[in-house]
């Protein structure tokens, strides 16, 4: 190529017959070019030659041909340059149709409209005539896939009308279609799809699968499968894709019967073969749902019919059989893996760290983790995967060694997932004054903190009664630009109603969420509704809970247990009463903390019959609730207060029966129906039982037996 050059540089034109000088011939002058492998410098010497040689130097048909269809495959950003060249050629050599439609699909995949709309210009001057229907939908397509609609509208008008080559056709629509659809606007696309019968021609399964991939990924189910079934009434077969895309759609909502009842239809159809990627999609969707039976009945369905898993199918088995807890069977499938060839790569080697961790096997998982790092199969996530799991496990010390290890790694920089899950852990594990200490360290070294760590930074804070600490970190967390979410500011607001006289405050950390226009979710007013109700602010509670209605939030059995809590310490019983009526006519189903509510309700009340009747309703009915030690206490409490010892004792025994261990408060209680009937022996005898079981006796528990003493019942209660 050198050479050419320099021959242009130093040599003279040969003369022209007849002693005029004039341009070297055609075939010297292109070799050159013609020798150029690379289409992009080829095109560089052709603008070199006509720069030279001007309109004298016409490029051969073939040799603009090669180069065309070489930037259409390997570099379309220079479509543009041989666009120019050939425009400002006089004459340039007739070049074939499907030439230039190659060179606007190209144009249209690369999304440059502009450049496609001057090409589609030029194409009547070279070809001399119309450009064909496919240079047409070429350009159409370029148009729309820019988003340009205006034009693509404008243009499909032309298209349609006399002066257009000729109606658009099926491709034109599937187009038109496809752009719709991407913009969400499948209305108009099924609108579309009616007009295309209407004017006699027949979608096809491309049109079809369009608009079947759309309506599955706004999850309209029903829709894609009235769609569906309208193409085989139509005379159009399915192809796989469409059954994948029905089946997927099902099993990822959760439908994994409407997904299998698609998988059979697929089965009996003769015209269509379930690929690798049906087989994918069904594996992942029953290993997601914990049907392992059914997974390995796929499995063996697709070796049967000749398909070797690749590392997606390897991969969605190993974690559905991890997130199972059989980290033995994905283990054995791991080791399958390699020995069929597919190599694990870092997202199967994370679902096994998660699983070892899910079981216990801490030592296995930090084998596998040094063997990621010694095959370069570690990543971020993995880290990740590790720093939660070791925490988890109360392994604080080893999860801050990895992350320094982690900060040392050049491979796998530290994200905001990964100081989140830090931050997290340690908070769960206690740990807040370092969890603030590593994320002031982390933002100073530029790793920074997103909201979930913040979040559980505030909601730590809260729960050890530190409310102004946890709204510091809030506008530590706004001062960086994030916008604190409902969970933060829920948090915050119950740390300040956990002081008897904080309500004001958490009320104002509501006007503050109100102010940023941060959406209150149903657990925002639950928190607030709670809150109040603890501070006997119980007619605002109820304020906020039509409130919660209107805005078309559900109340939950977290709501009306708040509620009830606080009718029931205002005296109001009956109302108390009425709303677990309510509850349960809607079709909520009662948890412990609900029927604790209204036992201990009922019992300050005075109303132990009552009590009594809903906690063997709790154990009997629908709910089928085993008691627990709270449960217990209130009751055996209730009964002592008013009055009704024996059947405190009644209670004590039917705890005993059932398994619940009693604490200090259970043996408290115990022992003061016993000392109200004279029985201090007895309740010296429970003492007894207390501290052999390794528990220390409370201030009260001394305080019962003192009384008892003092009132004489048995001067030898505590000889």
């Amino acid at each position: 190529m050198l050479r050419y050059y320099l021959m242009w540089e130093t040599h003279a034109v040969p003369p022209m017959p007849g002693g005029a000088s004039g341009p070297l011939q055609n075939e010297e002058l292109f070799a050159a070019v013609k020798a150029e492998e690379d289409p992009v410098v080829a095109l560089s010497l052709l603008h070199e030659i006509a720069a030279r040689h001007g309109s004298s130097a016409a490029p051969p048909r073939p040799l603009l041909l090669s180069i065309l269809r070489g930037l259409c495959a390997s570099a379309p950003d220079h479509l543009p340059r041989l666009i120019a060249l050939l425009g400002a050629l006089p004459r340039c050599p007739r070049l074939p149709d499907d030439a230039f439609a190659l060179a606007l699909k190209a144009l249209s995949r690369r999304r440059m409209p502009d450049s496609a709309v001057e090409l589609f210009r030029l194409v009547p001057r070279i070809l001399r005539r119309r450009p064909s229907a496919r240079c047409h939908n070429a350009l159409l397509d370029a148009l729309v896939r820019a988003g340009r609609w205006d034009q693509a509208e404008a243009f499909l008008a032309y298209y349609s009308s006399p002066a257009g080559p000729a109606p658009p056709n099926l491709e034109s629509y599937n187009i038109v279609i496809r752009g719709l659809c991407d913009r969400g606007q499948e209305t108009r696309a099924l609108a579309l799809l009616r007009d295309i019968r209407r004017g006699g021609l027949q979608p096809n399964c491309v049109t079809y699968g369009t608009l079947i991939s759309r309506l599955v990924k706004r999850r309209d189910l029903s829709g894609a499968l009235e769609l569906f079934d309208e193409m085989r009434e139509n005379g159009v077969s399915p192809d796989v894709a469409c059954y994948n895309m029905i089946i997927d759609g099902f099993i990822k909502t959760g439908e994994v019967d409407k997904g299998m009842m698609i998988w059979g239809r697929l089965a009996d159809d003769p015209s269509v073969t379930p690929s690798l990627a049906t087989y994918n999609i069904l594996l992942s969707g029953f290993c997601r749902s914990g049907k392992f039976a059914e997974a390995s009945s796929v499995w063996g369905k697709m070796v049967a019919g000749g398909h070797s898993p690749d590392r997606f199918t390897y991969g969605s088995l190993i974690h559905g059989l991890c997130v199972s807890g059989d980290v033995d069977g994905a283990s054995r499938a791991a080791a399958r893996m390699m020995a069929g060839g597919v190599a694990p790569d870092a997202a199967v080697s994370n679902s096994l760290l998660d699983g070892f961790f899910r079981v216990g096997r801490v030592e296995d998982c930090l084998a596998l983790f040094e063997e990621m790092g010694r095959e370069g199969r570690r990543s971020v996530v993995s880290y990740n995967v590790m720093i939660k799991g070791l925490l988890e496990k109360t392994m604080v010390a080893e999860a801050l060694d990895l992350w320094e290890t982690m900060k040392k790694d050049d491979s796998c920089v530290p994200d905001a997932a990964s100081l989140g899950a830090l931050i997290h852990g340690l908070c769960e594990n206690g740990y807040v004054n370092r969890s603030l200490r590593v994320l002031a360290v982390a933002e100073e070294e530029g790793i920074a903190a997103d909201s979930f760590a913040y979040s559980s930074l505030i909601s730590a804070l809260c729960k050890h009664r530190l409310p102004e600490e946890a709204e510091r970190v809030l506008s530590r967390m706004k001062a960086r630009g994030l916008s604190p979410n409902a969970h933060a500011y829920n948090a915050l607001m119950s740390g300040y109603f956990q002081d008897p006289v904080g309500a004001p405050r958490a009320m104002a950390v509501l006007e503050k969420m109100e102010a940023e226009n941060c959406p209150k979710t149903a657990a925002t007013y639950n928190a607030v509704i709670d809150g109040l109700c603890k501070a006997r602010r119980v007619s605002e509670a109820a304020d906020f809970a039509k409130e919660m209605v209107d805005k078309g939030l559900k109340p939950d059995m977290i709501t009306y247990s708040a509620l009830m809590d606080g009718l029931a310490r205002d005296g109001k019983l009956d109302r108390a009463l009425g709303l677990w009526e309510l509850a349960r006519s809607e079709g909520l189903k009662a948890d412990l903390i609900a029927y604790n509510v209204l036992i201990r309700g009922l019992c300050a009340g005075g109303r132990t019959a009552a009590a009594l009747r809903v906690f063997f309703q709790m154990k009997m009915k629908g709910d089928r609730l085993a008691p627990n030690r709270v449960t217990y206490n209130l009751l055996m409490d209730g009964l002592v207060i008013a009055g009704r010892p024996e059947m405190a004792d009644s209670v004590w025994s039917e705890m005993a029966r059932s398994g619940v261990d009693p604490d200090v408060v259970s043996y408290n209680i115990a022992m003061k129906g016993l000392c109200s009937r004279g029985l201090a022996s007895q309740a010296a005898a429970l003492l007894a039982d207390l501290i052999s079981r390794g528990m220390s006796p409370s201030v009260v528990t001394w305080q019962i037996l003192l009384r008892a003493v003092l009132r004489g019942s048995n001067r030898d209660v505590i000889a």
